[in-house]
């Protein structure tokens, strides 16, 4: 029995040495092109400036639209991924046309938001509701009806891993605003533009944080099984 035990930690470890040393690797030639990038800020700035429209403002956009589909967000994100990492990698050394940080800025999050835009309005005027907004209503109807069976004691902890979660999103979205601000007095370009992301992603974290308050108070009026 220890036996095959030690097999299979030998087996499973093997992989994961694998996958340290790869990513190590992977670590060690990031650090190694940061000074001919332009330095750690310039990096990070980059990094947002490229992944943070097309990461973000698909998911963000569907969660007020019954239009966007799952496909379509996945295909706006690489398209405009693509295209950011083509203006930064690419074209500065190809065409010699290169973009300053402002426009790095307004190219990663405009092109997105134009994108959704487009087929926002596409879908509307064709009125096709996309099939994964028309689960989603079944799926809610369904935790409804599985709500309305639910104990008190049930229903206490479903609100308290709830509030969890709107701790943990608050949080993030703080520490992700103070580390921007930090960095718009640290940088010499973009120094406005990035102090107007971080107060941005601040009044976003507004939102979860009233809505945690909101649900604390419910929770202290509310005791388990009760």
């Amino acid at each position: 029995m220890v036996e095959v035990q030690c097999l299979l930690c030998n087996g499973y470890q093997q992989p994961v040495h694998l996958v340290g040393q790869r990513f190590g690797a992977l670590m060690i030639v990031i650090a190694l092109i940061v000074p001919y990038i332009g330095g750690m800020v310039e990096v990070v700035l980059s990094i947002a400036a490229i992944t943070a429209g097309p990461l973000l403002a698909p998911p963000i956009w569907a969660l007020f639209s019954k239009y966007l589909t799952g496909r379509a967000s996945l295909w706006i994100t690489l398209i405009t991924l693509l295209i950011n990492l083509l203006f930064k990698l690419v074209f500065p050394y190809t065409l010699s046309f290169k973009l300053n940080r402002a426009e790095e800025m307004m190219t990663g999050v405009g092109l997105p938001l134009l994108l959704l835009l487009g087929y926002e309005l596409y879908r509307r005027v064709a009125g096709k509701v996309a099939d994964d907004y028309l689960q989603y209503t079944q799926n809610l109807l369904k935790l409804k009806q599985q709500k309305a069976a639910l104990n008190s004691a049930e229903l206490y902890a479903i609100r308290r891993q709830n509030y969890f979660g709107l701790r943990v999103i608050t949080f993030s979205l703080f520490f992700t605003s103070a580390m921007l601000a930090g960095l718009s007095f640290i940088t010499a370009n973009g120094r406005g533009l990035t102090a107007t992301v971080a107060g941005a992603i601040f009044i976003s974290a507004l939102i979860p944080w009233l809505a945690a308050r909101r649900m604390k108070r419910s929770i202290g009026t509310q005791t388990p099984g009760n």
